[in-house]
């Protein structure tokens, strides 16, 4: 079964994730208007980036939308962009999606996942990918409401 966690529990794990991943990518989590500012001389590539996109609600539990990108730099002259293209798509479709599943369980094994490409994407001289992914947030009891009386 599928563990329940909140937002910030949820990009914590996305933070471990870039953290321990071989490649070394680094980890933002922001609003996408922020990406801009993001200057590409200063900042370590690739690049993990969540921002928050909805939330919804059901009985049990509430939902947490989020695109998660991978962006890296491109070189002036573009000559490596099917390698940056190539090896951040595995970044997100393969090696982030099966840990999700398989080893933290916050996702349901199986499902797609539609990446977006992107090309000088808010940032110039990078290219990438990005992956809708949808989480399940405990739904808390009536006697857990923080009340008093």
């Amino acid at each position: 079964s599928v563990h329940m966690i909140g937002y910030s529990q949820f990009t914590n794990l996305l933070k471990q994730f870039a953290d321990n991943h071989k490649v070394g990518i680094r980890f933002i989590s922001e609003f996408r208007e922020q990406l801009p500012n993001l200057s590409t001389a200063e900042i370590e590539f690739p690049i993990l980036f969540v921002e928050p996109v909805g939330a919804d609600t059901k009985e049990f539990a509430n939902t947490l939308d989020v695109n998660v990108y991978c962006l890296d730099r491109l070189r002036k002259d573009r000559k490596n962009t099917e390698d940056v293209l190539n090896d951040t798509l595995m970044i997100l479709n393969q090696d982030l999606t099966r840990w999700l599943e398989d080893e933290v369980k916050v996702l349901e094994s199986e499902q797609p996942y539609p990446a977006q490409v992107y090309n000088n994407y808010l940032l110039d001289y990078t290219a990438g990918w990005s992956i809708r992914l949808s989480v399940d947030i405990e739904r808390i009891g009536l006697c857990e409401i923080p009340l008093n009386n």
